[in-house]
């Protein structure tokens, strides 16, 4: 699962650039500061993509070259909560709304260059005087009582509503809720009437929020809506459906043995219209999620699974939760066992599939693959008890993986061979000394014991490079054969081959310290 990741030069120019800031225009969080230690620093920003880095990913664009990928023009600054945000919901985080976000940041980068920020006492001593007029210690309240006044005096205006305010990320929100049927009338500019129409279309039939401009929405009928439409102008107007709660039971069979393995519940919601209705929920404490649409009348639906590998960011790699349990789930569905699926509401069956095969899914194969790379990985770190943490937008080459595996198996004690299990026979290179004495051995035909020391490697785990053991291969009862013919002198590279004969093994360990 290749990723053309930006090369450090890019990381570090892209971050000094919007002054180590979010460049989500309604975050701006200063992504660096210095960390208890001396010599570290702790940062929460992220060199996102713009494009996504490989296949599958949000914003994927096949026709970029791995240079394009991975030059500054598809990166994006953001920390690690935005960063997440824009990749769950690619429709919404587009590439251009991405690509004006860097602009203004830089933008307003240059603009702050030189100038002294807001202090913070200041800010807090003059709202507190011109909100209240009493000491900082009755503020403590004043954010939630603004909240609740705020929805009295909207109720008061209809009673017939239940008002919820709230104000998140940069955004005041009012959600209104109908105590009782309520008749009124919403009139929609005409500019808008085509946009109105095709979205009130998509909310009968699948259930999909509806969004429009409030300046193109005039209510009648209500003193509240007129009022709240009127004091946002400049706002959204949002209106969804009705969310059921909803348990997805998913659980693999074996198609050859008919063995089932059961996973956990997944618990999410159910969204539905005329036409069809979707899922979409998380188990494991959320790392793994499911979710799909499923069109009235028609067998098959897209499902779309996935494991969220930033809740592991900061967890040592040997200690990550739910690990083997979502390995397990990948391998098995890799290897072809049949999934099966059955969402309830209320108690109820809703939906039952038949058991299908997504083997051949890309995503399966990628995510089974990394999970078992992590997986290797942190039974490295469990031998040699090293804290290493796990870095989310990890990459690896098939080489590294392959390295790794064959690391974690001589840990293990599984290099361990008989005659019958090689393919060929071995053989190795050595440097002549003595020559009298090299042909001497290989003229006695008798069955020999030899030790070959590699030098000591290094491997690098999400950036963290550990220094492996000096490995050893011993090989018992074994006649060397000399490959090459000719006069042998002293300092020739000779390859030798061995022969086995009965007690024949070979086992490849690493040196103990």
């Amino acid at each position: 699962m290749a990723r053309d990741n930006f090369p450090k030069s890019v990381i570090n120019i892209l971050q000094s650039r919007v002054a180590n800031r979010c460049s989500k225009p309604d975050c701006r969080v200063p992504t660096t500061a210095a960390s208890s230690k001396n010599d570290k620093v702790n940062n929460i920003g992220i060199a996102a993509h713009i494009n996504a880095a490989s296949i599958g990913g949000p914003r994927y664009l096949p026709e970029m070259t791995r240079k394009e990928r991975k030059s500054i023009d598809n990166a994006i600054w953001l920390c690690s909560g935005c960063s997440i945000q824009i990749d769950r919901d690619a429709i919404r985080f587009t590439v251009d709304i991405l690509k004006k976000w860097k602009v203004e940041a830089e933008e307003l980068a240059r603009q702050e260059l030189g100038k002294r920020p807001p202090n913070k006492n200041d800010t807090i001593d003059t709202l507190t005087t011109a909100l209240t007029g009493f000491p900082k210690k009755f503020i403590v309240d004043a954010i939630s009582n603004t909240h609740q006044a705020s929805e009295k005096s909207l109720e008061v205006l209809d009673p017939r509503f239940l008002i919820k305010s709230s104000h998140n990320d940069g955004e005041t929100i009012f959600g209104i809720h109908a105590k009782e049927d309520v008749n009124f009338t919403m009139n929609i500019l005409g500019d808008y009437a085509k946009e109105f129409l095709e979205k009130h279309q998509r909310l009968i039939e699948h259930g999909e929020e509806l969004e429009i401009h409030t300046s193109a929405v005039h209510f009648e009928g209500s003193n509240l809506l007129t009022e709240i439409s009127s004091i946002l102008n400049d706002g959204k107007l949002t209106i969804g459906t009705y969310e059921r709660k909803g348990t997805q039971k998913i659980w693999l069979v074996n198609k050859e043995t008919s063995v089932i393995e059961t996973f956990d519940d997944i618990k999410g919601t159910l969204i539905y219209g005329s036409k069809s209705f979707r899922f979409q929920g998380e188990c494991c404490d959320q790392l793994f999620a499911l979710s799909y649409r499923k069109f009235m009348g028609e067998m098959e639906a897209k499902i779309d699974l996935g494991v969220n590998f930033e809740k592991w960011e900061h967890n040592e790699v040997m200690r990550l939760p739910y690990l083997k349990k979502l390995l397990s789930l990948f391998e098995k569905l890799a290897y072809g066992w049949e999934l099966h699926m059955s969402l309830e509401v209320d108690g109820n069956t809703i939906v039952n599939s038949k058991g299908i095969d997504i083997s051949d899914a890309g995503l399966v194969k990628d995510i089974h693959s990394a999970l078992h790379y992590i997986d290797k990985a942190a039974t490295l770190c469990s031998h040699f008890n090293l804290p290493v943490k796990f870095v989310p937008g990890f990459s690896y080459t098939a080489e590294d993986h392959k390295k790794l595996i064959e690391i974690v198996d001589i840990l293990e004690g599984k290099c361990s061979y008989t005659q019958s299990q090689l393919r060929s026979n071995p053989s190795f290179e050595l440097v002549v000394h003595d020559p009298k004495s090299f042909e001497a051995w290989i003229r006695d035909r008798n069955p020999t014991d030899i030790v070959i020391l590699h030098d000591a490697e290094k491997i690098i785990i999400f950036g963290h490079s550990i220094d492996l053991p000096q490995k050893s291969v011993t090989i018992k009862s074994a006649i060397p054969i000399m490959k090459s013919k000719g006069e042998v002198c002293a300092g020739d590279l000779i390859k030798v081959e061995l022969q086995p004969v009965d007690g024949f093994e070979l086992k490849i360990e690493f040196q103990q310290g």
